[in-house]
């Protein structure tokens, strides 16, 4: 099963799997504000962002962060295999 790690913990997921739900399921709190698992994901209030990071295969697999190190919405990123760390807020 995938893996993400998530303020240094280590998480199983199922592909297509969003962050912020494989953290809620893990017992990582991710502040949320706009989202709810049961409808559509509009990312608006930006209050679950977390600095996303992973394997570059240009630079020899080193992890560096997604999107220039971009914040990225948490309840719109996808979780991804082995590669991902995600550092959050709430610690």
């Amino acid at each position: 099963m995938p893996t993400i790690t998530i303020n240094g913990e280590q998480c199983e997921f199922e592909p297509g799997e969003r962050i912020i739900d494989v953290a809620d399921r893990c017992g990582i709190e991710i502040p949320k504000y706009c989202y709810h698992p049961g409808l559509s994901v509009p990312a608006q209030c930006r209050i679950c962002v977390a600095e996303v990071w992973a394997a570059n295969a240009r630079n020899v697999n080193k992890r560096e962060p997604m999107a220039c190190g971009k914040l990225m919405p948490t309840c719109a990123t996808d979780a991804t295999d082995g590669s991902g760390s995600v550092g959050t807020c709430c610690t």
